[in-house]
């Protein structure tokens, strides 16, 4: 326990002697993470967070989405050969005030075809199982796949957005709801794409036809975003929190090559080997 305590007073000894030699380099390295705190807070304090009231948004009817006249005019299912299905799919593009609609034999034909032109006059696929094929009725457990393409298209970014259904929050994640402005919903926009209002009239469609009755009235569907309590609104946070990190490595960078010249000087002049040769020595003979 004494040598090794002997041994940390002459490392600390040394490192002491070598500050002291270079006074220039031991004030860098003392006042380079001083100064970067110091950046940081004068950063932090140009922006002063402003309390935000509570959002109240307003109801907003699933019916009310109108495609875009001449980038939209038709939507695609599968399979055609069920006569269940075209009167379903043939409501619901009326509804939309499509005058062309496409039908595909099967889902791999849908695929396809969605492939070549769904960017330009498709709004959407309606994908039925494949097993409906041939027949002239409907399951009343009926799995249906909606596909829209993988790039947002009624978005006011400048950059392309996708989906993003692998996340649960968004990447960089800002305190208030995700775009308050926007009463129907945030990116990626599932009514301003028109995801709800197709998902919403293929359900009114299917519903009225098991129920079969021309009297019965589906009613008024409409939804609304939940409402917000007040927050924060400090954007600067957001912006250090993915800077702090850079700044504390900066901070370091300088003590860090210091050190690695310091040891790579000791390994090519072989001081330590000396050292311990020397003290060897003295042990022998000072017995």
């Amino acid at each position: 326990m004494g040598q090794n305590w002997d041994k940390f007073l002459l490392l600390t000894w040394k490192n002491w002697l070598l500050q002291w030699r270079h006074p220039i380099q031991t004030s860098i390295e003392i006042l380079a993470p001083v100064l970067f705190a110091a950046l940081l807070v004068l950063v932090r304090g140009l922006v002063t967070p402003e309390e935000e009231p509570q959002r109240l948004f307003d109801p907003f009817q699933l019916d009310s989405f109108t495609p875009i006249p001449f980038l939209f005019n038709r939507v695609a299912w599968s399979p055609c050969n069920n006569s269940a299905i075209d009167t379903v799919m043939k409501n619901v593009a009326a509804q939309f005030n499509f005058a062309t609609n496409s039908c595909y034999n099967d889902s791999q034909a849908l695929e396809n075809a969605l492939w070549d032109n769904m960017n330009t006059v498709t709004l959407a696929g309606v994908q039925f199982s494949d097993s409906l094929a041939g027949r002239t009725d409907l399951d009343e457990n009926l799995e249906v796949i909606i596909r829209f393409p993988s790039e947002l298209r009624n978005t006011s970014s400048s950059i392309v957005s996708q989906w993003r259904t692998n996340l649960i929050f968004p990447l960089y994640q800002v305190p208030g709801p995700r775009e308050p402005e926007l009463n129907n919903g945030a990116q990626p926009g599932y009514f301003g794409e028109g995801f709800l209002t197709l998902q919403y009239y293929i359900s009114r469609e299917f519903i009225k036809y098991h129920v079969n009755n021309e009297s019965f009235e589906m009613p008024t569907l409409t939804m609304q975003r939940f409402p917000y309590p007040t927050w924060m609104d400090d954007p600067m946070l957001a912006l250090l929190q993915s800077f702090i990190g850079l700044m504390f490595m900066l901070s370091f960078v300088y003590p860090c090559i210091n050190t690695v010249k310091v040891i790579t000087t000791e390994k090519e002049k072989q001081l330590k080997v000396g050292y311990v040769k020397l003290q060897d020595f003295t042990m022998f003979y000072g017995r």
